[in-house]
């Protein structure tokens, strides 16, 4: 993750670099009292959470990006200052560019209003593909509309499968097969 997501070389990642480089500035002091009291305690919010946790993060190149993490602590406390923590981490950036656009699709296809600044998303362009009279002549179906529905709520991709998974022997056992 160090080097795919955040831009520091394996080097870098080994030798030294602390978790705090990647905590956007104005969340650093929160952090540094999370850090302190895991260290105290061996709780925490994050580390309790036992679910994945959506949070922002600085690359390297001091952008800021989305990441989605799970925490689990790993080993005993030791002469270097453990416990340790592993995080696995995943950069969610464009998914939630792609939700945000997928609920503002849904807003307009709904007929809701849409202000000006909803229309453009950073770093994509607002030129409309169709005529905007041609798009909302597009007629989705029931299903599709659930799938935006859910995309709107901020529903991740596995989530919206798992929410419209037809059970097919349910199905069959309804139809007598």
């Amino acid at each position: 993750a160090a080097t795919g997501i955040f831009g520091y070389s394996p080097s870098e990642a080994l030798n030294g670099m602390r978790v705090e480089e990647l905590v956007p500035e104005r969340f650093k002091a929160q952090h540094r009292a999370g850090m302190n009291r895991y260290h105290e305690t061996g709780r925490g919010p994050y580390i309790d959470a036992n679910r994945l946790l959506d949070l922002p993060a600085v690359a390297k190149s001091g952008k800021e990006i989305r990441v989605e993490m799970s925490l689990s602590p790993v080993g005993p406390e030791d002469e270097s200052g453990g416990p340790y923590v592993l995080a696995i981490v995943r950069d969610i950036t464009e998914r939630n560019r792609a939700e945000e656009f997928a609920a503002q699709l849904l807003r307009h296809l709904s007929g809701e209003p849409v202000s000006e600044s909803d229309t453009a998303l950073p770093e994509m362009s607002s030129e409309p593909r169709a005529p905007l009279e041609e798009a909302q002549k597009v007629e989705l179906t029931a299903r599709e509309l659930e799938v935006l529905r859910l995309l709107a709520l901020g529903k991740t991709n596995r989530q919206i499968a798992q929410e419209m998974l037809v059970n097919i022997s349910h199905i069959l056992d309804n139809i007598g097969c």
